[in-house]
């Protein structure tokens, strides 16, 4: 009985830590997203300034 108890515990410590390292990769996703928009936006205020200036 106390084996199984053990090997229970051991488990669920296990499935803990790969649902925090899932979460962090999670995290990690949505930084690297975020980055990306934010760079697209940059990249689209660009453009839109260089037509502007383009046009006058």
């Amino acid at each position: 009985m106390e084996c199984s108890k053990q090997a229970f515990l051991v488990c669920k410590e296990i499935c803990c830590l790969i649902q925090d390292m899932e979460w962090l990769d999670l995290k990690k996703l949505v930084e690297k997203e975020k980055i990306e928009m934010c760079e697209a936006e940059k990249k689209w205020e660009v453009e839109g300034i260089k037509k502007e200036s383009n046009k006058e």
